[in-house]
């Protein structure tokens, strides 16, 4: 044979067939190496990405007395002025009916409103953000939303809690106190958590 076919046949890659059994340990090594570092790398990215719908924005009214909110009701339930609800947490969820995600937090507000409506400890209050009245008005009627909300047309409450993009929430604590703003579609159980959490802190 030739020098110049026997340089051609060493550098053949061997089929798995053709493979010693040091060689197959070796590949099969490096394969369990590899695809350990790629769970791992997917375990990193899951544990550090926040759950939809429950993400806690920073915002300067943490810890800060909540703005004053007063107005009439869209749905019928009188004059309405944040201070009357002392005493009890409080959702302010700014919301619109034209605002895919807060269709889709509608039924988890309707939920928390509910449970809570029974232990008496936290009211929703909603505040319509850009919306004309009568689709405020359609939109919680239709969503069975019983809470009262009100409808901001000057646009003076969103600004004072530096509202941009419906739905932003705001937990508010028994003593008026601005707990947490959260973006996006909440959820029952996430609401339940940053109240939960305020319980056992003493908040």
């Amino acid at each position: 044979m030739s020098d110049a076919n026997f340089d051609q046949l060493s550098q053949t890659p061997l089929s798995p067939n053709e493979l010693t059994p040091r060689s197959r340990s070796r590949v099969v090594i490096l394969a369990s190496f590899t695809v350990a570092l790629v769970a791992i790398a997917l375990v990193a990215i899951l544990a550090t990405r926040p759950q939809a719908g429950n993400v806690q924005a920073p915002s300067p009214l943490v810890g800060q007395n909540a703005p004053s909110i007063s107005g009439t009701s869209l749905n019928g339930n009188g004059f309405i002025n944040l201070s009357a609800f002392r005493g009890k947490y409080v959702v302010i969820n700014f919301f619109a009916s034209w605002c895919t995600p807060c269709q889709i937090e509608e039924p988890e507000l309707v939920q928390f409103a509910y449970q809570h409506g029974k232990t008496g400890d936290a009211v929703v209050l909603g505040v319509a953000f850009n919306d004309p009245s009568s689709d405020a008005e359609n939109f919680l009627h239709s969503s069975g939303s019983t809470w009262p909300s009100i409808d901001d047309t000057t646009g003076s409450i969103a600004t004072a809690f530096g509202v941009s993009e419906p739905p932003e929430t705001f937990v508010i604590n028994p003593q008026g106190i601005v707990l947490a703003k959260l973006i996006g579609p909440v959820t029952d159980q996430g609401l339940d958590s940053v109240i939960s959490k305020a319980k056992s802190l003493g908040e």
